[in-house]
């Protein structure tokens, strides 16, 4: 099977979260790129999007018809040769409104796990919970008509556990994206030790069309950015434990959110991550890694607390920062939470 063959009919799993729908996002334009071929005028291009929530399916759709257009903007010469011979679509917002229609007919929005039996790949971006993974793999295994191929957006668990629990047979690669899909280059490439050569060639092939930089990793529970990001949020965490005695608790978390900004040159403090990727999504992530390392305890009972009050940050549908340690105005931190004093 060609890549194209492999990617006229593929399945994403929790396409309308904030991961799967920039993953579908991409894989949606990706396919219908390769729909212009002469050679694959005979294919029928099929992006099942699947989602548990209706009302979330609906907003995913909107969400790609909006940002495909940004993307066909950006591309209009492109555009102009792939409909070049199209002697009816003439000016440019004729060719981008078509474009729009061409990429958004290759979606399937579904609630039903059953349309997935047919599909070539699967990509599963569901939440961090590896016995959920394993169920969804295992039932679209044993009920397809092929030998699927599935990459998996983990960004803990590791792929030799997904593997042999889901009785894969080396037909599993991690593929994690960073967040968010459309706009960050970086994917971990993570091969089990079963993972089959040529499922590595076609994700290498597929990260090259969507103009991604891979990232190899050990197959290790966080891999590398979890690896680091956990370790690094649970010393922060520290620090503010230090520090809040003698500053208070709003006063330590600004100062080692603010050093860990400027100092180690990054887009955001240790804290501002913490938010943006989602206290809860922090506290689970340790959770499934904890057990693989006995010589640590990735483990914050700030995390715990910080949950059990509800706070949970993350991001609103539309990429909008939720309120999670801080208070968030058009992406700004306005202010930060005293939770010890109220």
């Amino acid at each position: 099977m060609t890549y194209d063959e492999r990617l006229s009919n593929v399945s994403i799993l929790g396409a309308a979260g904030k991961m799967g729908s920039g993953i579908l996002l991409l894989t949606a334009v990706e396919m219908a790129d390769l729909s212009f071929k002469k050679e694959n005028e005979k294919l029928t291009f099929i992006l099942n999007a699947v989602d548990v929530s209706n009302a979330a399916l609906s907003g995913l759709i909107n969400y790609v018809r909006v940002q495909v257009r940004k993307i066909a903007e950006k591309k209009v010469g492109l555009l102009r040769d792939m409909y070049a011979d199209n002697p009816n679509l003439i000016y440019n917002h004729e060719i981008i409104d078509d474009y729009i229609h061409r990429v958004l007919a290759v979606i399937r929005p579904t609630t039903l796990i059953e349309s997935t039996y047919d599909s070539n790949v699967i990509f599963e971006a569901v939440n961090e919970n590896p016995e959920l993974k394993i169920k969804l793999f295992k039932q679209i295994d044993e009920n397809s008509n092929s030998l699927q191929w599935f990459f998996t957006n983990t960004s803990s668990v590791p792929i030799n556990y997904l593997d042999e629990k889901s009785e894969l047979d080396g037909r599993i690669i991690g593929f994690h994206f960073y967040n968010p899909p459309a706009v960050q280059k970086l994917v971990e490439l993570i091969d089990g030790k079963d993972t089959l050569k040529e499922l590595n060639e076609f994700a290498l092939e597929y990260a090259k069309k969507l103009r991604k930089f891979i990232v190899h990793s050990n197959d290790i529970a966080g891999f590398i950015g979890n690896g680091h990001f956990m370790r690094d949020a649970l010393l922060g965490i520290e620090f503010v434990n230090e520090l809040k005695s003698e500053y208070g608790f709003p006063e330590a978390v600004y100062l080692v959110n603010k050093v860990s900004q400027d100092l180690l040159v990054r887009p955001m403090g240790i804290f501002q991550l913490v938010d943006y990727v989602g206290v809860d999504v922090c506290k689970y992530i340790m959770e499934v890694m904890n057990p693989y390392f006995e010589n640590e305890d990735l483990h914050s009972d700030m995390l715990d607390q910080l949950f059990e009050r509800g706070v949970k940050g993350g991001q609103n549908s539309d990429g909008s920062q939720k309120d999670g340690l801080m208070k968030y105005r058009r992406g700004k931190i306005k202010f930060i939470f005293d939770f010890y004093n109220n």
